[in-house]
């Protein structure tokens, strides 16, 4: 896909070399958070992580210089800044050091691809990302 290569060339891509486009040993650390967590607290932090996405949808609806490509139905959000290019933005954010956030295609349409993966999102983050993906779009 893609949203898997966006950035270094050939030669330090370790994507183009692996299975897992660059990934190491996944199970193990899913193993070990599986064993830290136990069942209940993985599914806490699921539903947590989904909720979140939930939420910064609705964020993305509400705001008129936003579109949603999508409801999520993970923990990926794919929306994309009226009347920009949602690969010119990141691009944009990843110079400027704010934000790295990538994008991805939704159908026919590239969106930008926000996932609500890290389990120390909070929604105070998602209130200061989409102003720092806004503020990218207008420079």
């Amino acid at each position: 896909a893609d949203y898997l290569f966006q950035s270094d060339g050939e030669d330090l891509n370790p994507g183009h070399r692996s299975i897992q486009c660059g990934r190491r040993n996944d199970a193990l650390k899913l193993w070990a958070a599986w064993q830290h967590l136990g069942d209940h607290g993985w599914a806490e932090r699921l539903d947590r992580q989904m909720a979140l996405a939930q939420l910064a949808a609705d964020l993305i609806d509400a705001d008129p210089a936003l579109e949603l490509a999508e409801r999520p139905v993970s923990i990926n959000v794919n929306f994309e800044v009226r009347g920009c290019a949602s690969e010119q933005v990141c691009e944009r954010l990843d110079r400027s050091s704010r934000l790295k956030i990538g994008y991805g295609r939704v159908g026919e349409r590239s969106t930008i691809r926000l996932v609500c993966v890290n389990p120390a999102l909070e929604p105070r983050d998602l209130e200061w990302i989409l102003p720092e993906i806004k503020a990218a779009a207008r420079s």
